[in-house]
């Protein structure tokens, strides 16, 4: 089995980009009401963004990864997305892009697509082409 890390800051994008719409809109809503504490909003959800971080509580528990082993490939990009399986026997096809990696399963048709800027490390990427290679077919 091996496990290949993924970028913890781009993981938690998306849950960034809530805190940022939460601030937003509570700054809204108070402008009018109390105008010292709607500046004070964003640096808040800031501390709170980090200590929350820095607990590990909630999504900010959750581990991103990408797992290879005999029977498949296991996968989590963001804290939002649970994580999926896909076994090697799934895949009739791979295309390599510079980007991505696209895998298109037999039964549906459906492309997953796994963008490479998620690992952490250049080398990362190469050896999980790799792995791929050996199980796969290449379009």
């Amino acid at each position: 089995m091996t496990l290949y890390p993924i970028q913890r800051m781009k993981s938690e994008a998306p849950l960034v980009a809530v805190f940022a719409v939460f601030s937003i809109f509570m700054s809204l809503f108070l402008f009018p009401k109390l105008l010292f504490f709607s500046f004070l909003i964003f640096p808040l959800m800031a501390l709170i963004y980090l200590g929350l971080r820095a607990s590990k509580l909630g999504f900010f528990g959750k581990s991103c990864f990408v797992m290879t082993d005999e029977e498949g490939i296991r996968f989590a990009f963001t804290v939002f997305s649970t994580p999926k399986f896909l076994k090697w026997d799934q895949i009739q096809t791979v295309n390599f892009q510079l980007y991505e990696i696209n895998f298109k399963l037999k039964e549906s048709g459906e492309v997953i697509c796994f963008e490479t800027s998620y690992f952490a490390e250049a080398n990362d990427v190469e050896a999980f082409k790799q792995v791929v290679k050996t199980h796969c077919t290449m379009v």
